[in-house]
């Protein structure tokens, strides 16, 4: 249901996430995602675009608050997009990968037994706000 309300909303507004959006981040695969340890949701600012897993690139934001979930802290978040065919928009699901600083290269992303440690979520939202 989550899904269809978002491609509803992209699908009448248009508005591409970029460089100095606020957003709101939120929800995972399950009813209450161990990363947002009780809270509603998170907020931060998009500050970079780094190469993507698929054709589009990952988003980085740097968050109003520091997150501490299985052993990391950290206050930047790299989000990728779900779905292979997704694109940038005002809201869609993505997967969450949280830093202490902005990872350089793309070492980070798998290692031989899928995602790095740094993948806290699978199935998060965001939203421009």
């Amino acid at each position: 249901m989550i899904g269809m309300k978002l491609l509803l909303l992209n699908l009448f507004n248009r508005k591409r996430l970029k460089i100095g959006n606020r957003v709101k981040l939120w929800g995972g695969y399950s009813t209450s995602p161990e990363w947002l340890s009780g809270k509603n949701a998170y907020y931060g600012e998009v500050v970079d675009f780094i190469p993507g897993y698929y054709k589009n690139e990952d988003a980085v934001v740097r968050l109003d608050e520091e997150i501490s979930f299985s052993g990391i802290k950290g206050k930047i978040l790299i989000l990728t997009l779900r779905y292979k065919n997704a694109i940038w928009s005002k809201a869609e699901i993505v997967h969450l990968h949280l830093f202490d600083s902005i990872p350089q290269g793309d070492k980070w992303r798998l290692n031989k037994d899928g995602w790095d440690k740094s993948h806290i979520e699978s199935h998060a939202s965001y939203r421009i706000v």
